[in-house]
């Protein structure tokens, strides 16, 4: 695995648990909004509304477990990153490494905010990507 992919986890994994948490939301808006069972009547037939309403809520708690447990990997990976990214020599490659890959920046955004041509960071970039192989593929 290259550093770029490597790197990349943390990023994959927060958008599983967001796609999990608007999953969530749908299935919570369309169980809030069964009708409620009427009593009042007399039904020969079986309680398919209510059937339907505890599947709704099984997959609820399904997923709202999914959730907690992809949240759990993905602090012990952003920490495990963190530690690999603050091993390096060189603090622009720390630093650009964290604004790419733990904070999600875009290049634009990082050249903006270390105050470099946008270029400038690309090449940067490689070279962190490059330093980054060397201390954790070669340590490992």
């Amino acid at each position: 695995m290259k550093a770029k992919e490597y790197l990349k986890q943390i990023e994959i994994l927060d958008k599983k648990i967001n796609n999990r948490i608007r999953e969530l939301y749908e299935i919570k808006s369309r169980t809030l909004g069964l009708k409620a069972i009427s009593y009042d009547k007399v039904s020969v037939q079986g309680s398919g509304a209510a059937d339907k309403m505890a599947e709704q809520v099984a997959r609820w708690i399904d997923i709202e477990e999914e959730i907690n447990r992809l949240t759990d990997r993905l602090i012990n990976e952003k920490h495990k990153i963190i530690g690999e990214i603050e091993r390096l020599s060189d603090p622009r490659h720390i630093e650009l490494l964290m604004m790419r890959y733990v904070e999600c920046m875009t290049f634009e955004d990082i050249a903006r905010s270390m105050n470099y041509d946008v270029r400038w960071i690309y090449s940067l970039h490689g070279s962190a990507l490059q330093e980054f192989e060397r201390v954790h593929f070669n340590s490992c």
